[in-house]
C-alpha cells in the first residue's frame, strides 16, 4: 500500500473480516499490521482498545503474539481495572488477565529485590502461550511493512 494511504481502524477491522473471509493474505497482512502498528502508538493499558485487539485475534486468524505489548501493559499496571474496563472481556480472556495479574503480584511480594519488569513479559508469555519464534516473526513482519511504506513503487 501507498505510505500516503490511510484509513481508520474500524475500517481496516472491517477490512481483515473481508480478508479473513474470501482468504486473501496480502491484503490480510497489511490490514492486520495497520491494526496494531497504528495502535502501538496509542496508551498501551487501555483496556477498550485492548479488547477490540483481543476481538480481532480471536475472530481474524490473526496471531496473539500482536497483542503482546497491550497485555504485558495491562498485567503490569499497578491500579486495579475497573468494573467497565472488563466489562466486554471474555470469561476466558478476563481469567487470562487475573492469573498474570495474581501471578504479578505474587512474585512481586515473594521477592525481596526490586520486581523485574521481565517478569511481566515471562508471565504473560507463558499464559498466553507466546513465543519467541511468534514475537519474532511478527518484528519480520512489521519491518517488511514498514520497508513497503516507504516504497515509492
Amino acid at each position: 500500500m501507498h505510505a500516503d494511504f490511510s484509513l481508520p481502524r474500524t475500517s481496516w477491522v472491517a477490512l481483515l473480516s473481508i480478508t479473513h473471509r474470501y482468504e486473501i493474505p496480502n491484503v490480510h497482512e497489511q490490514a492486520t499490521y495497520e491494526i496494531f502498528h497504528n495502535s502501538s502508538k496509542e496508551y498501551k493499558s487501555d483496556p477498550k482498545l485492548v479488547q477490540l485487539l483481543i476481538s480481532v485475534v480471536e475472530k481474524y486468524d490473526v496471531s496473539r503474539a500482536h497483542l503482546f505489548p497491550w497485555l504485558v501493559a495491562l498485567v503490569g499496571r499497578e491500579k486495579p481495572l475497573k468494573e467497565d474496563e472488563i466489562a466486554h472481556f471474555s470469561a476466558l480472556t478476563m481469567s487470562r488477565i487475573a492469573h498474570a495479574r495474581e501471578d504479578c503480584a505474587r512474585r512481586a511480594r515473594s521477592e525481596s529485590s526490586k520486581f523485574d519488569p521481565n517478569d511481566v513479559q515471562n508471565i504473560v508469555r507463558k499464559i498466553w502461550r507466546i513465543t519467541e519464534k511468534m514475537l519474532d516473526e511478527i518484528v519480520a513482519d512489521s519491518d517488511s511493512n514498514s520497508d513497503s511504506d516507504s516504497d515509492p513503487s
